[in-house]
C-alpha cells in the first residue's frame, strides 16, 4: 500500500483515477516551518513571506482536506 498526500491526488481522486482504500484513517498533520537568519530587525520580505504562509497556506490545506472528504465521503480519524 503505498500512502500520498492528498494535495498531491485530489484531481485523481476527483476522477476515479485513484481510490481511497482506507478512508476513514489518515496520516497525521505535518507542519511547515520558516527557518531565517536571525537578526535583530527582520527584513521585511522575509517578515512577508512569514504572514503569507501563515495567513495562506493552513488554510488553503484545510480547504483540501475538506474537498477529499466530500470526494470520499468519510469520516477521519486522526491515529
Amino acid at each position: 500500500m503505498l500512502s500520498l498526500a492528498t494535495y498531491t491526488v485530489t484531481d485523481d481522486l476527483r476522477s476515479g483515477a485513484v481510490v481511497r482504500v482506507l478512508p476513514q484513517y489518515r496520516l497525521h498533520a505535518f507542519n511547515i516551518v520558516a527557518l531565517y537568519r536571525a537578526r535583530r530587525y527582520l527584513d521585511a520580505k522575509v517578515s512577508k513571506l512569514i504572514a503569507f504562509l501563515k495567513d495562506y497556506i493552513a488554510p488553503a490545506l484545510d480547504d483540501l482536506h475538506e474537498a477529499i472528504e466530500s470526494i470520499s465521503g468519510a469520516t477521519v480519524q486522526t491515529d
